[in-house]
């Protein structure tokens, strides 16, 4: 080999060996910034102040910003009653007539006009913008429900997600002990080592699970906060779910007063008012005028003037009534397709609540008990060697499988449950 070609082959491998050398250094920086964090985010999970489901729901509708802009909006539609009262304009003046020649000189001291007085439109405007401001208050009204369903879908998730985060985290620390043990087995060669593997095998997928149920529970807490709008975290309280169990009449004798409904029917009323007030545009405006006067050089002469404004052309006024009219009618099919919307929704929660209110039903009267025994069964029984490996990992799944199972049939329970209890909220 030359020497230019040892050189180059010496220069290439402390290359590879400096490239080598950075990438494990970061690898291990990794580790060790990462470890800490999430153990820190491990602790202020724990350090999360409980709430309830009611105190949440009382929470978001304090602090939601689409809550607050909706009140905004009502008072916004309040302000611009004020709008109404359209006085026209108003003009001051002075100024000469007939000056000059020896005519007797006209002047106008001071003169006042107010022109376009749209003393007509005052009533149909103020009935608009009343049906606005009822508009707003029924959007307010609509708000605060959903955003009630949201919230408590969101603390739901966070319970569910909780609990099953809870279920492989006991299930890692037992099997924590059987790998201890099976260790202690193998080194005596009281056991084979494919049974050592295959128990250590099922403790790590335990352990890959309790991690993966440890991030769901951290962004169902994520998305429950984000409703919540505070500086404090929250987390749900460790409720048994009895508790939350509570008898749901499910049948609605009628949605016609659902806020939903509310809102497309009051927008046409809306539309109405508009089409009323449209209309008051055809009527005249008024036209008033004063003036102080002075002829030939004496004071105390007035001149008043007083009249009608209407438009020779009324293309204009007749094209946004007739405009005002169609989105009556637009307004009135999207009632009619709310309400279709509205009963189909409410007809597929309801058989959805049904399902998952007969799965939970069974989960928590038969194969949970079952599965706990089972589990419970299988661990005693394999530390006494009264059943081998195969067996006791067939049952250890099963009943890992059930309670999980459990837990989501609950959360989905939950979740069609507080969507339903949208569709049985009326107007007060």
């Amino acid at each position: 080999m030359s020497k230019e070609a040892f050189l180059i082959s010496l220069e290439r491998s402390n290359t590879n060996a400096f490239l080598t050398l950075i990438v494990f250094g970061g690898l291990l920086g990794i580790l060790l910034v990462t470890t800490p964090k999430v153990k820190a985010q491990s602790q202020s999970i724990d350090s999360f102040q409980a709430i309830t489901l009611e105190q949440a729901r009382e929470l978001a509708v304090r602090n939601y910003p689409k809550i607050q802009a909706a009140k905004l909006e009502i008072e916004s539609q309040e302000a611009l009653k004020k709008t109404a009262w359209d006085l026209g304009m108003t003009s001051i003046f002075t100024g000469g007539e007939e000056m000059g020649n020896g005519s007797n000189d006209v002047y106008t001291q001071i003169g006042i006009e107010q022109r376009q007085i749209d003393v007509f439109g005052i009533v149909p405007k103020l009935g608009l913008q009343k049906e606005r401001v009822a508009l707003a208050e029924n959007v307010l009204n609509l708000s605060v429900i959903e955003v009630e369903r949201e919230v408590s879908r969101a603390w739901a998730m966070v319970y569910t997600a909780k609990n099953n985060y809870q279920v492989y985290k006991r299930l890692d620390s037992v099997f924590t002990d059987i790998q201890r043990a099976a260790r202690i087995r193998l080194e005596v060669e009281a056991t084979s080592k494919l049974e050592y593997l295959a128990t250590s095998n099922q403790g790590n997928q335990v352990q890959i699970q309790k991690e993966q149920a440890y991030r769901d529970y951290l962004s169902a807490l994520q998305r429950l906060n984000l409703w919540l709008v505070s500086d404090t975290m929250f987390t749900v309280p460790d409720v048994p779910p009895d508790q939350l169990n509570d008898p749901l009449s499910f049948i609605a004798d009628s949605l016609d007063n659902h806020p939903m409904l509310n809102v497309s029917k009051q927008q046409v009323n809306v539309a109405d008012a508009a089409i009323k007030e449209r209309r008051s545009q055809f009527l005249p405006k008024l036209n008033l005028h004063y003036g102080k006067q002075e002829i030939a050089g004496q004071s105390g002469f007035h001149q008043f003037q007083a009249g009608i404004q209407i438009p020779l052309i009324f293309a204009p006024e007749l094209g946004r009534s007739q405009a005002a009219e169609i989105q009556r009618s637009i307004a009135t099919q999207n009632l009619q397709q709310t309400k279709l919307e509205l009963n189909t929704a409410y007809q597929n929660i309801r058989e959805q609540y049904i399902k998952w209110l007969n799965s939970w039903q069974y989960y928590r009267d038969t194969a949970l008990p079952m599965a706990k025994e089972q589990q419970t069964g299988a661990i005693i029984a394999y530390h006494e060697g009264a059943i081998d490996y195969v067996t006791f990992l067939q049952n250890v799944r099963e009943a890992i499988r059930i309670e999980v199972d459990s837990w989501n049939a609950f959360g989905n329970y939950l979740d069609s449950r507080y969507q339903l209890e949208y569709f049985l909220k009326t107007s007060n």
